[in-house]
């Protein structure tokens, strides 16, 4: 064969190869991909710069700039648009409960129906908060019990039927180890807690201890006891109930009531509203692309950490409240106990990093221990999803995971003494600033391994209503290695929220020029400062860092805006 005949021979090979390529990559994979790179490369809508030390403002794609953030549920009032509260939330989960009898199941691995939940909370108003006019009960249990979540309903019921706003729900992480003003009711998991109250048992007029065995550690004087019952002794009687009415008033005054407070282990009350709530809810709902969305036949589950049950009590709210809402279901797991079977109806994992982990541990320990065929299926998935295509190439056969559509995996900032203290100081940037985050290429050998969607959440627990922000439910990208090793991808903002970064004197490392800095963020889901002092120191961190005009700045949390509007937190 003659050197020229060698030539064309190459080149036709290369055309071969190149088309084949071409034809690959544009026409099927173009094709299969569930959100183009274009969409994927603008996730956020931008205004153009305002100031000298702040970023231009970003918010999610969903909400152009000049439009409102999600404020709510759309309620319709005559010619007018509520915003909506606790109770049209309850009245139409209870409403709809009557034909998908759906169910919630506690820690105590029990499943309730909402019927006997609503005629519980019923049965605890008319014999704890209308019997002992209650100014606000404070609640040391989780709302992933039974009592908590009963407990939590009874008061977001009461407080808004009662005109002065009493009865109103006040978590506490912790025992109080001082006089809480307005609490005047106290709800405790243990009579080991019980002990904890040190001679404070006095403050309260009546204390309910969650604890129904005889324990040794129960106190014998009866004197000690005169303002106690346990969780069986007040709930006795209680009985189903579907039944719930609520007309809002015409002014639309329930919407301005409070939803609840909630108090730090270091004593800093913040509070949320009911706009709070039902933003939360709306902005959870939305992030539900079209043919995914919420219906009936999910099952929320959320596999709560046992060492910190009451840490979480907020952020329950706005995903469960979501799914009951449109008829499905929800059950609450204990991470050290979590049996597969457990999961047999979950569609939607709600985990944190340690939790999500340990379940797959154990089912990897469950199964055969994998072949050379069983790793050459996860590199093709996790290939085709750093292509943008959702497979289940490698998913694991376990029968027990087949229903699972989405993880939502929690990330927690650590800092948030910071963020809550509002003292002005501003401090250095210092590493982990996240609650054992994973890399871009951990995240998508889950969702090979489970088959499924996993959305990334970044939550400040208790300023913020609903996470901060969260990546696309349709977004596998693969980073390279140093964009793993110095940020984390959290996403774009939520639909109730949006953020802008600042420049701050302390880290001058950190270009305003380059998008970098320390974030801040306004919107419809943040809660307020209970006393004074914090108010006070709030409001002028806000004119002082972000320039006032309701921007509040999350001191400590520095980051970076990505080109394709994704919010980056240094690592």
């Amino acid at each position: 064969m003659s050197l020229k005949s060698w030539c064309e021979l190459i080149i036709t090979i290369f055309l071969l190869v190149w088309g084949a390529n071409f034809l690959f990559t544009k026409a099927i994979l173009e094709n299969k991909r569930d959100l183009s790179v274009m969409a994927l490369n603008e996730q956020s809508n931008k205004t153009s710069v305002r100031k000298k030390n702040e970023t231009a403002l970003y918010r999610n794609f969903l909400v152009p700039i000049g439009f409102p953030l999600t404020t709510g549920l759309g309620l319709s009032l005559g010619y007018k648009i509520r915003n909506g509260n606790f109770m049209d939330v309850w009245k139409a989960i209870m409403d709809v409960t009557v034909e998908k009898n759906n169910f919630i199941s506690f820690n105590n691995n029990k499943r309730y129906t909402l019927s006997l939940i609503n005629g519980a909370a019923n049965h605890l108003i008319k014999e704890v908060y209308e019997k002992f006019d209650v100014n606000e009960v404070g609640v040391n249990i989780s709302v992933s019990s039974f009592e908590g979540f009963v407990i939590s309903v009874a008061s977001m019921i009461y407080s808004i039927r009662n005109k002065n706003g009493k009865g109103l729900l006040h978590y506490l992480t912790t025992v109080p180890r001082q006089r809480l003003s307005n609490v005047d009711i106290l709800v405790i998991d243990s009579w080991q807690a019980f002990r904890m109250l040190n001679k404070s048992e006095d403050w309260y007029k009546l204390i309910i201890v969650c604890d129904d065995t005889e324990s040794v550690l129960k106190p014998k004087n009866t004197e000690l006891l005169k303002n106690v019952k346990t969780w069986n002794e007040i709930i006795a009687g209680s009985t189903e109930d579907s039944r719930f009415e609520y007309d809002p008033p015409t002014d639309n005054s329930d919407e301005l009531k409070l939803l609840l407070n909630i108090t730090t282990s270091s004593n800093e009350t913040t509070s949320f509203n009911q706009l709070n709530l039902v933003s939360s809810i709306s902005a959870f709902i939305k992030t539900f692309p079209l043919n995914n969305e919420l219906s009936s036949n999910d099952v929320i589950t959320e596999i709560c950490d046992p060492f910190s049950l009451t840490k979480n009590n907020l952020q329950i709210w706005p995903k469960v409240l979501s799914v009951l809402l449109l008829g499905g279901s929800a059950q609450f797991l204990l991470d050290k106990d979590v049996e597969l079977d457990a999961l047999n109806d979950t569609t939607l994992l709600v985990v944190n990093p340690k939790a999500l982990g340990n379940l797959s541990k154990t089912i990897k320990e469950k199964l055969a221990s994998s072949s050379k065929f069983d790793t050459i299926k996860q590199s093709l998935s996790t290939t085709l999803l750093s292509e943008g295509i959702m497979n289940k190439i490698s998913k694991l056969d376990v029968p027990q995971l087949q229903k699972i559509r989405s993880i939502y995996l929690i990330e927690e900032l650590t800092n948030e003494s910071h963020i809550l203290s509002f003292d002005g100081k501003i401090p250095k940037r210092t590493k982990g600033q996240i609650n054992g985050k994973f890399t871009s290429t951990k995240l998508n050998y889950y969702r090979a391994l489970f088959g499924c969607r996993l959305v990334v959440e970044l939550f400040c627990p208790y300023i913020i209503m609903g996470p901060i922000s969260q990546t696309n439910f349709y977004d596998y990208r693969i980073f390279p290695k140093v964009v793993d090793a110095n940020v984390t991808c959290v996403g774009s903002m939520t639909t109730a929220l949006e953020g802008k970064i600042v420049s701050t004197e302390m880290n001058p490392d950190l270009e305003i020029e380059d998008r970098q800095g320390m974030l801040c963020v306004r919107g419809f889901t943040i809660g307020r400062p209970v006393t004074e002092k914090r108010l006070e120191n709030a409001l002028t961190l806000s004119n002082s860092i972000a320039g006032g005009e309701g921007w509040i700045p999350l001191v400590g949390v520095f980051g970076l805006w990505g080109q394709d509007g994704c919010l980056y937190i240094y690592n």
